[in-house]
């Protein structure tokens, strides 16, 4: 998915025609993303993503989904097949929509705060649109003049001028006849009559859409489709077309491969065309076939009949999603292997043996690449770039936006952050990892596992995915990086493995130092003036992390005992600040309503405070209808997932008392408080329950065991029921009278005065709860 701007298409050009594709080596080349991704965006938690898209300050995101936390680990709240979040404080934007199906593909519009929705949907927020919309995120409404229903999934959107191009499996949109390519006025969604290149024949290799994907070049000239059909516009284009948009009418244009041929199906799942536009890469899956399935494949632009492939990248297994940016070819699905600097053309041989992730490779020159990969644009060969994901199914989206990277698909880890379904990977936050362009050596190398793997930015926890280093079995074993020249660093983070031998990492020594280490001894390193030393005393976990802010040029990692040292990698990060981040995050009192309390209404006030170790920033707070589950949202009616900014009394203090006052009806209501630090920390959620509204009605009671006048015997005896109530039941209390004595059973278990015993309840707090009490009693 793209959006194409005509206004600045020159200077977008212009910036983009850098040489940094060219020149990315083979051995040394890197994305310039972030390899780690937030930790403070919300965390959908089942279903898949299919689709990203950054529109100013807000991050949208689409899929199947149906729950999703605000934070991670916080509670989940019902929010299906799309969420908002602010881009820099990761925080649910307070407009939600609720839509009733797939979404699969956004893009912004040319209006701020406006973007485009297509999938399978036919209702958001109560209004119909069949399979594509136009939403006023501000408002937090469906915009009423873009009206365009197709019959049938939307699967790809492009915005060039005021023209919104579309592709999927439909036949019609708005009751036009347009078979998987459409094009539409962007304001109104009137359909365009000069663009009809209907997509015919359908030559997938399994059941889907016709249109898969579809690009434009940066000055607008030309629309890329890349899709499994035979012929677009009654001409022979399978795989991918061209049509010149720049003309009028517009016109097919002679571009065409014969790399698929008539005895090979399409699998096309993914295609994106490079920020430059000149060269575009499909990808496809269902069966490792080269050069046509499991693989991701570049063509240039330019080009006329037979245009052939600019590479062919092998990856062994599904290969769902892509990227494109000025460095890197971004490749995702459910693969684990692909092609190294070294393997040869035109692609990897023999095949891996076995399923992802636990494939074992039978190519040595292929890397390890655990869902997510990233291809040195100009050969189509892995560099130095390996976040994982505990995907399953694969990753099914992966979007360039201004602020980095969207990755999604059916993962909940990524990069060991739990990220949920979609993993953002910050460009704005990256650090430099100093050790991927330094030299490595280590005492000695055990079975081929040199030290260069632990500097080869894959961070995998096996051992048979070749990417970790290993010394052998001896006395104090160390590996040591070499920067090229002094820097000064801020943390430094090592990684082991984990499927063997993790009790070997343990008592470690991690010595930076300007000079060349003196000696193998840790205890003459320690005593080294011109050595800086920590030592992790004890066991260490499969991460962990140093704090050095300090300057060196190298970094040694050394036992203090006998055994092998395994290193899956060592990240040294330059340090751009002045001190270590605030990572700790504030703190949030919930004071008023307290939980449980009965407030008269309409008016409730809600009270707090808010505690940082620096500087405390916002509080949001969500409420929601407890008997219907909807939220109350900032025009006085209830729905979709909402929050409200409190007023934060001194904000930038460390210490803030906050409050918000919102009008609600008679009712039950759960409250819930989020904060956040200036620096973007999240706190834990502080909730109360409480009513509105004068509860004049008794509750009911039901007593189900024992029966009346039943004879037990002596002993322990429990009483149960139920008990009802118009708002909340909150405490069921039961007195237990000796009809001999006439004494009342006590709380110990002796007999006296009238007194009352509390009942445990099942739910506390519900209007119809069971309630349990267990008591032992003497024959009588």
């Amino acid at each position: 998915a793209i959006v194409v701007g005509l206004a600045a298409c020159a200077a977008f050009a212009t910036l983009l025609l850098g040489s940094d594709v060219n020149d990315s080596s083979a051995n040394g080349a890197q994305s310039l993303q972030n390899a780690e991704p937030r930790a403070d965006t919300p965390v959908a938690t089942d279903g898949r993503v299919y689709a990203g898209a950054q529109q100013g300050d807000r991050i949208i995101v689409g899929g199947t989904f149906t729950s999703v936390e605000p934070t991670s680990g916080a509670s989940a709240i019902a929010l299906a097949n799309m969420y908002v979040f602010d881009v820099n404080t990761g925080t649910l934007d307070p407009h939600q929509f609720t839509v009733n199906d797939r979404v699969s593909v956004v893009i912004a519009a040319a209006e701020d705060d406006h973007v485009f929705v297509g999938g399978s949907f036919s209702d958001i927020d109560g209004t119909a649109r069949h399979k594509l919309a136009k939403l006023d995120l501000d408002a937090g409404v469906v915009d009423p003049v873009f009206v365009a229903h197709t019959n049938a999934q939307v699967k790809d959107l492009v915005l060039v001028g005021n023209t919104l191009y579309l592709t999927g499996g439909f036949t019609e949109v708005n009751d036009v006849p347009r078979l998987g390519l459409a094009a539409v006025d962007a304001t109104t969604g009137e359909v365009r009559d000069d663009f009809d290149f209907p997509l015919e024949t359908y030559i997938g290799q399994v059941a889907g859409t016709a249109g898969q994907r579809i690009g434009a070049t940066p000055d607008g000239s030309t629309l890329v489709v890349m899709h499994r059909a035979k012929f677009v516009g009654g001409q022979e284009r399978r795989g991918v077309a061209m049509i010149d948009i720049g003309t009028s009418p517009p016109a097919l244009l002679p571009w065409q491969t014969d790399f698929w041929d008539a005895t090979s199906v399409v699998s096309i799942v993914d295609g994106e065309v490079s920020p430059d536009g000149t060269y575009l890469v499909v990808s496809g899956g269902w069966g490792d076939s080269p050069p046509w399935r499991d693989t991701a494949t570049a063509f240039p632009v330019a080009g006329g009949a037979n245009t052939q492939p600019l590479w062919v990248t092998r990856n062994h297994d599904s290969t769902f999603a892509l990227g494109i940016d000025n460095n890197a070819v971004y490749i995702g699905g459910h693969f684990c292997w692909t092609e190294g600097p070294t393997t040869a053309e035109p692609w990897g041989n023999p095949a891996p043996v076995g399923k992802c992730p636990n494939k074992t490779r039978n190519d040595p020159t292929e890397v390890y690449r655990d869902t997510f990969a990233a291809l040195d644009p100009a050969t189509g060969k892995a560099i130095k770039y390996a976040p994982d994901t505990d995907a399953r199914n694969g990753i099914r989206s992966i979007e360039v936006i201004p602020a980095g990277l969207l990755v999604g698909g059916d993962q909940t880890w990524t990069a060991d952050v739990r990220t949920g379904r979609m993993a953002f990977f910050d460009i704005r936050d990256a650090r430099e990892d100093l050790a991927l362009s330094g030299s490595a050596t280590q005492s000695s190398t055990w079975s081929g596992y040199g030290p260069e793997l632990a500097i080869d930015a894959n961070r995998d926890k096996q051992l048979f995915t070749g990417t970790i280093a290993a010394t052998e079995n001896e006395t104090q074993p160390w590996w040591e990086v070499d920067l090229g020249a002094s820097h000064d660093i801020s943390e430094i983070s090592l990684w082991t493995r984990t499927d063997c031998c993790q009790d070997e990492f343990s008592d470690v020594w991690v010595f930076t130092s300007n000079q060349p280490f003196a000696s193998t001894d840790p205890a003459v390193l320690a005593g080294d003036p011109n050595v800086d030393a920590t030592l992790l005393a004890g066991p260490q976990d499969r991460k962990v992390t140093v704090q050095a802010w300090t300057q060196a040029r190298y970094v040694r990692v050394q036992l203090d005992g006998q055994g092998q040292l395994f290193l899956s990698e060592v990240v040294v990060y330059q340090n751009t600040g002045t001190g270590p981040d605030d990572t700790v995050a504030p703190s949030v009192v919930f004071a008023t309503p307290a939980d449980g309390a009965v407030e008269p209404g309409p008016d409730v006030e809600l009270v707090g405070s808010i505690g940082d170790d620096v500087a405390v920033g916002q509080v949001l707070v969500g409420i929601r209808d407890r008997n219907t589950g909807d939220w109350l949202r900032s025009d006085g009616s209830f729905g979709a997932w909402h929050q409200f900014e409190a007023s934060v009394l001194a904000p930038g203090s460390s210490q803030s008392d906050w409050s918000l006052t919102v009008q609600l009806p008679p009712g039950s209501y759960s409250a819930f408080v989020n904060g956040s630090d200036q620096a973007g920390n999240s706190s834990p959620e502080a909730n109360n329950k409480f009513l509105v509204g004068l509860d004049d009605q008794a509750p009911q009671l039901v007593v189900d065991t024992p029966a009346a006048d039943a004879e037990l015997p002596a002993g322990t005896i429990v009483l149960g029921g139920t008990a009802t109530d118009d708002t909340s039941v909150g405490s069921v209390l039961i007195a237990i009278r000796d009809r001999d004595s006439k004494q009342w059973l006590q709380p110990d278990g002796t007999w006296g005065a009238w007194t009352q015993l509390e009942a445990q309840l099942a739910e506390p707090g519900e209007a119809t709860t069971g309630w349990s009490l267990t008591v032992e009693l003497a024959p009588g």
